[in-house]
């Protein structure tokens, strides 16, 4: 497979998470009033050598705005594989949703793990991620995330309020 196909098979999976993202979660949120709006952050593209790439870092891949005008940081990857690396997030994504914890907004990671016959995407907040160092490198897996599962909106909305505490 030549970078490029990998690029864009790994694009393609992440379009189809964040579709599912939005339909399944941050839409029926909304509507419940749990978050008054979500916005996809999208850097800024130039055309170079007849190839778009991005001028600037944009942060994590969604803001949200709670309850409270409370902001929410959200960082959303998609794996194929058993585990996922912490280091496959941007350092300029894993800065901003640092940011939002140490200000006191609220920070998550959903993490779609698509191995499994049905996907299960985890709403985890971004200081309880359960990273682990295998060899080198920090990762976590799918049965690490069980806590966070997200198989409703039921489970989105359980897992912003018990974040928010109880508010």
């Amino acid at each position: 497979m030549t970078r490029q196909t990998g690029g864009l098979r790994a694009k393609k999976s992440g379009d189809a998470g964040e579709e599912a993202l939005t339909k399944c979660v941050l839409e029926p949120l909304r509507r419940m009033g749990e978050i008054g709006r979500y916005d996809k952050l999208n850097p800024e593209y130039r055309r170079v050598n007849g190839l778009f790439l991005p001028v600037a870092n944009s942060g994590g891949d969604w803001v949200l705005c709670g309850r409270g005008g409370l902001y929410i940081a959200a960082e959303a990857k998609s794996t194929t594989a058993d585990r996922f690396a912490r280091n496959l997030i941007p350092a300029h994504q894993q800065a901003h949703l640092d940011d939002a914890v140490r200000s006191e907004a609220m920070a998550f990671l959903f993490l779609r793990f698509t191995k499994q016959a049905i996907p299960i995407c985890y709403m985890i907040p971004w200081a309880l991620v359960p990273w682990r160092v295998l060899v080198s490198a920090q990762s976590v897996s799918a049965d690490e995330c069980q806590p966070w599962a997200v198989h409703s909106v039921g489970d989105a909305k359980r897992i912003l309020i018990e974040e928010r505490g109880g508010r």
